[in-house]
């Protein structure tokens, strides 16, 4: 990871984009280095005077930032409140600047890009409230179903691990990371998606994705009738968007709730509900609902590894350490319940 220092992100911030930082604070990332940043000359947010933007730093591509810029901007102008991009002075939506490697005096080329601040806080912040889970389906759903339309001709989406079609790419993290009972479930996962996952793969429905629902990436705002109670407002962070199947895409988010509700909710009715409010919004068909089951195994197989492979290159990145011992709990469950049980719990028990 890049050492990135408020010497630097001033440079960039009066140079490419003509504004004064006032104040720097940075935000937790998987891989990306992410900063709230307070500048003047900017719209006032009615409090401070200032105006706050989100600054990331990252090594993917340009071509992979124009596609999360144009994602953003098209979810937007279609009524999902999202960040959007911010130019620089030249009418770029982004800029390219040397940093230097934390653990040495090489510098390597990143690309930074200013997005606009969404006010609020996240799901996970609010205490991801049960109430709010059918409503957070709902959100996922009309994001998919505005997805499906989305198109982007000049651009080629870039491979990534964190899709379905790359869950054999997983095989030597396994070997490496994994021991024992966590070995041989997550080999059987991998074997299953080659037996009966790759079969039927044609059926499922594919388009553009966002590719990282989780409980982070979901804003929330107060009510103006309880201060205790929250509605869905925005989402935020398209760092592994790409085109995959859309069963994929919710069977992220149910993983990653139905994680991390554990232990104060039943992760059965959570999953339900977030199914429940997706369905009325994006429907899934037969094979999608037959297999769903074994994708969120393998979405939370492929979490468990990823994260060990990020937490060796950086032990000091608790992001990507949150709820890996949740994800693999409920994991080791539902492996063993049969597909019956799942579709009688979360899709035919809806109502």
């Amino acid at each position: 990871m890049v050492c990135v220092n408020e010497d630097v992100i001033k440079s960039v911030m009066k140079d490419e984009y003509g504004k004064t930082v006032v104040n720097i604070t940075p935000l937790d990332g998987y891989i990306d280095a992410n900063f709230k940043i307070d500048i003047v000359d900017g719209i006032s947010d009615g409090h401070s005077g200032y105006e706050s933007v989100i600054l990331k730093i990252s090594s993917g591509s340009t071509d992979s930032i124009i596609l999360q810029h144009s994602i953003m901007t098209y979810l937007d102008v279609n009524g999902i409140t999202t960040c959007t991009p911010v130019k620089t002075t030249s009418g770029s939506t982004y800029c390219t600047e040397n940093f230097h490697e934390d653990t040495n005096n090489d510098s390597e080329e990143q690309v930074c890009t200013v997005l606009s601040y969404l006010p609020g806080i996240t799901l996970r912040s609010a205490g991801n409230p049960i109430y709010l889970m059918e409503d957070l389906g709902g959100f996922a759903g009309r994001v998919d179903k505005l997805l499906q339309t989305f198109e982007q001709e000049d651009i080629q989406p870039s491979e990534t691990i964190w899709e379905l079609t790359g869950t054999p790419k997983l095989k030597p993290l396994i070997e490496k990371y994994c021991d024992n009972d966590i070995k041989e479930l997550a080999e059987n996962i991998i074997k299953a998606f080659e037996n009966k996952i790759l079969p039927v793969i044609t059926s499922f429905q594919k388009g553009y994705i966002h590719g990282d629902f989780n409980d982070c990436n979901f804003i929330v705002l107060q009510t103006l009738t309880k201060v205790d109670k929250y509605t869905i407002s925005g989402l935020i962070d398209y760092g592994d968007a790409c085109v995959s199947f859309y069963v994929y895409e919710i069977a992220t988010l149910m993983a990653d709730m139905m994680a991390v509700c554990q232990g104060k909710q039943n992760p059965f009715e959570v999953g339900k509900l977030i199914l429940r409010g997706y369905r009325k919004e994006f429907e899934l068909n037969s094979v999608e609902l037959d297999n769903l089951r074994l994708i969120i195994c393998i979405r939370m197989i492929q979490y468990y590894v990823l994260g060990a492979e990020i937490l060796e290159k950086d032990p000091s990145n608790e992001y990507a350490g949150l709820d890996r011992d949740e994800y693999i709990s409920l994991c080791k469950y539902l492996w063993d319940i049969d597909d019956e049980r799942f579709r009688l719990e979360l899709v035919e028990n809806l109502n």
